[in-house]
């Protein structure tokens, strides 16, 4: 939505009512074409997400000030034409948009396209990886990270040849080391996601055999 405001469409368009003239004495919008909406009365709705929306109603004058505006405050069926306005709604989103807008807000925003972007482009592009293929919060969080896991490998492998390109006889201890290190990593994440209670009991069992160690 604030990448859509800050198109020159959305913010030219004569059909949004946050580019009409707004009196605040009388509470009205006068829309460019010259049509008058008077406030007529509030309305709540729940919606899907079970939250309660308050609306401020406004409805066009049935008298204008030419027969031409009185038409055009018609809808086609005969009815005055109406807008719904959200102030709840609107008020927080003015709020983050100043905080966007600010100096310390921008520099957060611009970040967005080093730190978060690029693993999804990559996500897609390279991986095509574009939706899940199972349900349910738990199948989702796994399946995402068996996804993460396999882009992190990749970056080590290629860091790993990076290495090695410069190195005659790279030290078979250390890549040892670095599969182990894998290999624990990928045990630790498979347990977790799969067995979290067997284990939650290995590591209280591995806390009771250090304290045990220490107190001899």
């Amino acid at each position: 939505m604030y990448q859509k405001e800050l198109t020159k469409k959305y913010q030219t368009s004569t059909d949004n009512p946050m580019n009409w003239e707004y009196l605040e004495d009388t509470d009205q919008f006068i829309k460019p074409d010259g049509v008058v909406y008077s406030f007529k009365n509030y309305s709540s709705r729940t919606d899907k997400y079970g939250f309660q929306r308050d609306f401020k109603i406004y409805e066009a004058d049935k008298v204008q000030d030419t027969p031409e505006l009185e038409q055009l405050a018609k809808t086609d069926s005969g009815n005055q034409k109406q807008i719904h306005y959200n102030p709840t709604w609107n008020y927080f989103k003015e709020l983050l948009k100043q905080t966007l807008h600010s100096e310390e807000g921008s520099r957060i925003y611009a970040k967005r396209k080093i730190d978060v972007e690029p693993v999804f482009g990559r996500l897609k592009s390279v991986f095509g990886v574009r939706r899940v293929h199972v349900r349910g919060k738990q199948a989702v969080s796994t399946e995402i990270g068996f996804i993460f896991m396999s882009m992190n490998l990749t970056k080590l492998a290629k860091n790993l040849a990076s290495k090695t390109s410069t190195i005659q006889k790279p030290h078979s201890i250390s890549f040892s080391l670095i599969g182990f290190k894998t290999g624990i990593t990928v045990w630790f994440y498979l347990e977790a996601s799969f067995c979290p209670a067997s284990l939650l009991f290995w590591i209280v069992e591995q806390d009771a055999v250090v304290e045990w160690a220490l107190l001899r």
